[in-house]
């Protein structure tokens, strides 16, 4: 049991880690693509083209954005691998939580850091390329290697795990659109 409570405790510090990590770096990539918005406002109205769009940097919004960041994507991740581990368990998994808490950590660890592909994102002419190769490392990440882990440690068959993170990734989809729509100004940042 100490080895456990030695998994967990690693895996807690882990989540811990990413969640901060991808805050920050979200934090950091926001702040850079409204400063590069605001200089080409700047940029435009120098050379003369007027635009009725006038400029405040979102201080708030971003701050909230980030103070909030963390915490959910901590507790969310908790709840996820919690609800994949039971479901796992029904199915026939014979993991432990501790186990698959702690791999999932690595991966949100991995996660994270696939983030910093997004500081190129407001560059014009090639922004639009670190966004692509962020979203494929995403899906990779969040559901081929997730389905593989499931399947290793729990000892169940791949179409299984697949249906279980497919599931839950719809559900946290479907939970993410409904906290944007519901709480639109603190999402949108408005130039």
């Amino acid at each position: 049991n100490n080895e456990g409570n030695a998994t967990i405790n690693s895996a807690i510090r882990i989540f811990a880690c990413s969640s901060i990590l991808a805050a920050i770096i979200g934090f950091v990539v926001n702040l850079e693509s409204v400063y590069f918005a605001k200089f080409t406002l700047d940029v435009l109205k120098e050379i003369g083209v007027e635009s009725a769009t006038t400029f405040s940097i979102p201080w708030q919004n971003i701050l909230i954005i980030f103070l909030a960041s963390i915490p959910l994507s901590f507790f969310g991740s908790l709840l996820y691998e919690f609800i994949a581990y039971k479901v796992a368990r029904l199915i026939g998994g014979r993991a432990t939580f501790e186990k698959q808490y702690y791999l999932a950590a690595i991966l949100s660890l991995t996660s994270a850091l696939s983030t910093l592909i997004l500081f190129i994102s407001p560059i014009p002419g090639i922004g639009f390329v670190g966004v692509l190769i962020y979203l494929i490392a995403s899906v990779y990440l969040s559901i081929y290697v997730r389905t593989l882990i499931y399947s290793k440690i729990h000892g169940i068959g791949k179409i299984h795990s697949f249906l279980i993170v497919l599931i839950l990734t719809i559900i946290t989809f479907l939970i993410s659109t409904y906290a944007y729509q519901m709480f639109p100004n603190v999402f949108q940042f408005t130039l």
